[in-house]
């Protein structure tokens, strides 16, 4: 990312923060934020961090979670994650003017990873499975 914020957690209010097409947006850049809005803009790329825990920083939002028709996400970090990471917060609604949002798994890490909108909890998650699935016929 080209973003760099210091400082408390929580402690710079900001308005709106809006990801472009060209943006990645990481949680750790945002953990001295108060947000009250997100917005991705089409193409704008989610990086879901994994710890050493296998979670991720969750970005909080006090209002709301605008969303494209399309966006990407990439999974980063050195260990597998968790079956459900919570990535996104949201105090506000969940809007997707265009319809659901198709994700796109741009990186090279967890490949079985998808992100899944919770419109109704106000959440976003990354859903990775787990183990192996064999078809017998």
């Amino acid at each position: 990312t080209n973003v760099y914020v210091s400082g408390v957690a929580g402690g710079t209010a900001v308005g709106r923060v809006t990801v472009t097409a060209a943006g990645v947006l990481n949680a750790a850049v945002t953990t001295a934020l108060s947000i009250t809005e997100l917005k991705l803009l089409e193409q704008a790329v989610l990086d879901a961090t994994i710890n050493a825990n296998g979670s991720a920083t969750v970005i909080v939002l006090s209002g709301d979670l605008v969303l494209p028709s399309a966006a990407r996400f990439v999974v980063t970090g050195s260990v597998r994650p968790q079956p459900s990471v919570l990535l996104i917060t949201v105090g506000g609604a969940v809007q997707t003017p265009a319809g659901p949002t198709a994700w796109a798994n741009t990186g090279s890490v967890s490949r079985a990873s998808q992100v899944t909108v919770d419109a109704a909890a106000r959440q976003v998650w990354l859903k990775t499975a787990l183990g192996t699935l064999l078809r017998v016929q």
